[in-house]
């Protein structure tokens, strides 16, 4: 490849390509670690999923905060109940 690997803050990441079954980029990517936001990562798939399955367009439909999610502890976006953000 003639591009430079992109710039990355962490510690360990990589760049596979499934087409050709190969490494494209990486730092430390044969290490092992502990896995990190596993769950942002299914829900973003679930949602590519669930948008392709149900042709929502996911450039332009938005979704409203609920009251509930607003609730949830742990780490925040600063999101308000009544508040929209894209799906993309």
């Amino acid at each position: 490849m003639d591009k430079a690997p992109p710039f990355v803050t962490a510690k360990s990441w990589a760049i596979f390509d499934f087409k050709t079954e190969k490494f494209m980029f990486g730092k430390f990517e044969s290490d092992r670690w502990e896995v990190a936001s596993l769950t942002k990562l299914m829900v973003a798939f679930t949602v590519i999923w669930i948008c392709e399955w149900f042709g929502i367009d996911i450039e332009s439909h938005m979704i409203e905060v609920t009251e509930e999610s607003t609730e949830v502890s742990g780490t925040s976006a600063w999101l308000w109940h009544g508040d929209y953000l894209s799906v993309k």
